[in-house]
């Protein structure tokens, strides 16, 4: 049995969707079960930066400081 988290971001850039699935079984009898998951919705201001991004608009490097220094709990 092995435990594994996925994560992903959609298209929609709404948020970062997590899953906790356990994986038994063989390559060829693989079972995959769904423990939780979970969506953590982006800031405002950080979903338009993203969006920002996407549309070619350079995000200044001070920006992405700031996101990346933050602590996970001290995000609005």
């Amino acid at each position: 049995m092995t435990k594994v988290i996925g994560l992903i971001s959609g298209t929609s850039v709404d948020g970062i969707d997590a899953a906790l699935t356990e994986i038994t079984g063989t390559e060829s009898d693989l079972q995959v079960i769904l423990l939780a998951g979970e969506t953590f919705p982006y800031p405002p201001d950080l979903r338009s930066q993203i969006l920002a991004v996407v549309v070619a608009r350079p995000l200044p490097w001070r920006n992405w400081q700031n996101w990346m220094t933050r602590s996970p709990n001290n995000l609005p």
